[in-house]
């Protein structure tokens, strides 16, 4: 089911966009177009460009965005929502759920073709302490601490981390990765204990397989797909997949001529007719398998490609608010939002960047403490007075 429909133009000019959320992928996407004037029936009506339709806004749980134009400051900015990763039964525990997401600015990239999302600049007077700014630190498998846990007292921080790679085909397409110890990984170790036992990771990295299609094999569905049509041939379907930017993954039955594009890779199994494969692209990845988190550890990912103008690294701009992370690549060419519930806040707050597979590395690193947004409540004798007598009321009403 499509909802929560905004239909808007951007101040570069002369195209529109429309934003749709879906409830079986639990996403936002955005398809573009222009609205033009149909000349047979003298009514203006939206078309959609197919080469650049659709992207998501977000590759983490950003649902129900809605967008506001900016008449004094000329600009587009995006409200988003962010469910909690949490059984229905911790919600419901909880008495509430959700939050809303950093406002975000939204400009379309030219080069890239396509929209880019990334905090408005005021964010920037949230910034208290800057802890960290290093240039140029050797990154190495072994992970280079950024900032020990427990070493200031906040979760709060924000964190921008520009990686630069001495051979980026590292990240090559036609290799083949056996095994998750195979794949080229850059990333940011955060909320990390002091022995690193415990982390998220924030990387960029390559998905697991290779080039080859793998015969006799099908994706067992726990992710819905995002297209599926007849197709001709299973390279037809990975042509597609590659083709469409949402896509990672494609299952072709031979037996039907049926082609199913996924936005995630679903485990594969044993099937005779099919034969799937995966796109080679590298992936925004957001990892919690070591988080200790009490919510979803799932894997939160996303094709993201290095982009035109820096093909020899990128940048991570992280926020990381409590239970809230905000990822954003290269000014917002893609984000990523996640969230993550630990127990043991003062404990789990290092910092650590690191790489895997990647030949040389070097990253120029910024981390700063965040202020609240909150600010602290006015002393008020009257209505500290009326909130206590409401209150006796309900202690009475109770009894």
């Amino acid at each position: 089911m499509f909802e929560c429909p905004d239909f808007f133009t951007l101040r570069e000019g002369g195209e529109h966009y429309l934003k749709v959320s879906t409830m079986p992928s639990h996403r936002d996407y955005i398809i573009y177009g222009s609205y033009q004037l149909n000349t047979t029936t003298n009514q203006y009506v939206f078309v959609e460009d197919p080469t650049r339709s659709f992207t998501f806004v977000d590759y983490g749980p950003f649902y129900a965005a809605k967008t506001f134009y900016d008449p004094i400051l000329n600009r587009r900015t995006m409200w988003g929502w962010t469910k909690d990763e949490l059984s229905n039964e911790q919600i419901t525990a909880n008495g509430w759920s959700g939050v809303q997401n950093l406002l975000r600015t939204m400009v379309y990239d030219r080069t890239e073709k396509k929209i880019k999302t990334q905090p408005v600049p005021e964010t920037r007077g949230l910034r208290l302490d800057k802890l960290v700014d290093l240039k140029g630190v050797a990154v190495t498998e072994t992970p280079t601490e950024i900032i020990a846990s427990n070493t200031n007292n906040t979760l709060y921080h924000e964190i921008v981390a520009r990686f630069t790679l001495a051979d980026p085909t590292t990240f090559s397409a036609a290799a083949t990765y056996t095994s998750d110890s195979d794949v080229p990984e850059v990333g940011v170790m955060i909320r990390a204990n002091a022995d690193l036992s415990q982390y998220t990771n924030v990387s960029v990295r390559m998905p697991g397989g290779g080039p080859s299609a793998l015969q006799s094999t099908e994706q067992v569905e726990t992710y819905p797909p995002i297209k599926v049509f007849a197709g001709s041939s299973a390279a037809n379907c990975s042509a597609e997949c590659n083709k469409t930017r949402l896509c990672e993954s494609y299952t072709f039955w031979e037996m039907d001529n049926t082609c199913k594009l996924y936005w995630k890779t679903n485990p594969m199994g044993p099937k005779a007719d099919a034969t799937s494969g995966t796109v080679r692209e590298p992936l925004l990845y957001l990892g919690r398998a070591r988080s200790g988190t009490i919510g979803s550890t799932a894997p939160l990912h996303g094709r993201a490609p290095f982009a035109t103008a820096t093909p020899n690294g990128f940048e991570l701009h992280i926020f990381v608010d409590d239970s809230v992370l905000e990822i954003f690549k290269d000014e917002g060419l893609e984000t990523l939002t996640g969230r993550l519930y630990i127990d043991n806040g003062a404990d789990t707050t290092g910092i650590a960047v690191y790489a895997r597979n990647a030949g040389a590395v070097t990253v120029d690193v910024e981390v700063y403490t965040m202020d609240t947004i909150w600010k602290a409540p006015t002393p008020n004798a009257v209505k500290n007075f009326t909130n206590s007598l409401y209150t006796l009321l309900d202690t009475l009403i109770d009894v």
